[in-house]
Order: C-alpha cells, then structure tokens, then sequence
C-alpha cells in the first residue's frame, strides 16, 4: 500500500487531525444517537444484549491509522470507524441476529468478519460493520447533519469483549512484546472461544428442556415431575391457573397479571417439593380440589396480611400455585412453616401474625378434609 506522500490529493494528516478536532462534538453526538437508535431497534426484535458501548477515536489513534501504510486513506472521511459503537451480546450465535437487524436499519458499505480466522490462529472475535445512515434515516430533520458520515459498528460477545479490551490495553502500553506474550495472549483467545461455545451447548440444552416438558404439558403426559420448566410450562398452559389467579386477585383487589421470573419459579418448585407434591398432574389436581378452599384462605387471610408491605400492587400469573403451598404448609404448622423459611422456599413479610394464618389454614383443611 502507497505511504501518506505518495498518495494522489492526500489531505495533511495536521489538516486531518484540525479538521477532527473541528468535528469531535459530532462525532460524539452521531454515537450517542446511533447507540439510543440501536438498543431501541434491538429491543424491538426481542434480541437481548449486554450493553452497547460508543466511543470516538483519540487523536494519536486517528494520526497513526490515518498514516498506516496497510491503508489508502486521503481525507478524514476516509477513516471509518473514528466514531464506533460495540454491541455486545450474551451468546456467540447472536452475533449474526445483531447483524442481521443492523443490515435492514443501516446502510452497510462494508463488512469485516474477523471471526474467520485460520484454524490454527486465535483472537479477536468479532463482526465489524461499516455504516451510513439510509436515505430514510437522513430525510429526518435531526438526522440530515449526519449525511455523508460513516460509523462502525462491532458485535462481539461478553468474553470476546473482554479479551478485546485487555489485549488492545496491553499492546497500548508496550513498544514490544516476546512471543512467549503473544503465545499467552493466543492461548487465552482459544479457551475464551471454547468457553463461548460451551455457553451455547448449555443454554441449547436449556432450551430442549423447556421444549420437552412444554410438549409434555400439553400432552398431558403421565407422571411429569415437578421441575422449573414443567412448572413453568404448566403456569403457562393450564387454563386452570388463569381462573383461580382471577378468583384469588380479586378477593384482594389485586390484578393479576404478568410473568414469574425463573428464580421465583424456581423457589416456587422447591416449596411445592416441601408441600408433599411431586408431579404436575399431583399439583393440578390438589389445584382443582382446593379452588373454592383457597378463595376462603385468601379471604381469611386478607385482614392478616392488610398491613404487609408489598412492592408491587400486582401478582403474576401462578399465584394460586404459591398460594396452595402456602395453604398447604401453614396447615402443616408453624414449625414446618418455620422450616420452609429456614431452607429459602418461602420469604416472610415484616409484621406477619403466623400464629393467626396457621389456625386459618389448619380449619380450613381440616373441615374440607384435604389432607385425606
């Protein structure tokens, strides 16, 4: 590639480095818009990421790439990435939904997938975008002032971020390095990637968990034990729940409304397991049993809990589940109550009468008869 002085009409890099300065508040602002443009298209298709990083190129960086012989840049303009932004997500395979998105809200002049390597090499791992705004974007009146300027956009995973950050910070600072360094860096890069790839299996594996019991529950398969997705999947599908959840929010005046988090389903599985149930069919079973019984419970409990202090003014969908457990083990009394609080299944409220709520739940059950 030609040096800078043998480069036909090629701007001084003093002019560039002025002209950069000139321009700096631009470039600043043309980041933070593409970054709040970004997340809110991302978030829009569901794609999760980790966080979205901008930055503008240092003057030191800009002059010794501007004067790189591997490059042929004349002008300012010619530098794409002095404004960037780094996208950067949980999962390898998310790189390429990213991308995908981008390339329909962008116009991308050029792409450089450094993910492709040599088989035998090893180290940054990322999908470099080079963008303009499209037409559409420019026609709009806050945008038109950014016609003509490139940006690049990187997609890289949580760990390939990580390495990308500490090796660039290293090489920074040393005029050399020995090959021993380089080795280090190299091996570090391998295991980063097989960790990357490890995350996928894991959460690959998750997720046919998820689609095995979904399946299940809806075929209303014999014997399916309780586990986080059978559970999740039976709040999710058993009409049933709607309707007592309805009945329950009611009582209390309480929509309800929403999802549970994994590990409030998760704490839930393990309180269900405490209450005596094993299986799904068990729990639709005791469900439909003790409809009308946990109206009651809900009612007679109501003036007990009037005075806790709840964040939020709503419940979500599968209440009525922590609510027959909670029915289930108060009639039990309050040392398995106690128990359950001790092994983290449940959480107390402050000014709780537990005493009161047992007596509710013991009455209840015994006059319904259901722990026959």
């Amino acid at each position: 590639m030609p040096e800078l002085r043998d480069r036909t009409c090629a701007s001084p890099v003093d002019a560039v480095l002025a002209e950069f300065d000139r321009r700096k508040e631009l470039f600043q602002e043309r980041c933070q818009r593409t970054i709040t443009q970004v997340t809110d298209i991302l978030r829009e298709k569901g794609i999760p990421t980790h966080s979205i990083n901008s930055r503008v190129k240092g003057k030191k960086e800009l002059e010794a790439k501007y004067l790189s012989a591997e490059k042929d840049y004349t002008k300012l303009d010619h530098v794409p990435d002095v404004a960037g932004l780094r996208v950067i997500t949980f999962y390898s395979d998310e790189i390429n939904e990213v991308a995908n998105v981008l390339r329909r809200e962008f116009e991308v002049i050029k792409e450089d997938d450094k993910r492709k390597g040599k088989a035998n090499e090893f180290g940054y791992s990322a999908l470099h975008l080079d963008c303009r705004y499209s037409k559409a974007q420019l026609d709009r009146t806050e945008c038109k002032r950014f016609n003509g300027y490139t940006f690049e956009i990187q997609i890289a995973t949580i760990l390939g971020h990580a390495w990308a950050e500490i090796h660039h910070g290293w090489y920074d600072r040393q005029s050399s390095s020995t090959l021993e360094e380089e080795r280090r860096f190299n091996r570090l890069a391998a295991v980063l990637e097989l960790v990357d790839h490890e995350f996928l299996e894991i959460r690959r594996k998750k997720y046919e968990r998820e689609r095995i019991a979904s399946v299940q529950v809806a075929a209303e398969s014999p014997e399916i034990p309780i586990t986080l997705e059978s559970l999740k999947a039976f709040i999710e599908q058993k009409d049933i729940v709607g309707e007592i959840d309805e009945k329950l929010g009611r009582v209390l005046g309480k929509p309800v409304k929403g999802a549970l988090s994994s590990g409030q389903i998760g704490a839930m599985v393990e309180s269900i397991k405490f209450a005596s149930i094993s299986t799904v069919q068990g729990l639709e079973s005791m469900l439909r049993k003790t409809s009308p019984v946990l109206e009651e419970f809900q009612a007679g409990c109501a003036p007990i809990w009037r005075n806790i202090s709840i964040p939020n003014a709503t419940y979500s969908r599968g209440y009525c589940v922590a609510q027959l457990v909670n029915l289930l083990i108060s009639a039990g009394g309050e040392d398995k109550y106690k128990s359950c609080f001790r092994s983290g299944r449940f959480g107390s409220y402050p000014g709780h009468d537990l005493s009161a709520q047992v007596a509710i739940a013991k009455e209840i059950v015994e006059r319904h008869r259901l722990s026959d």
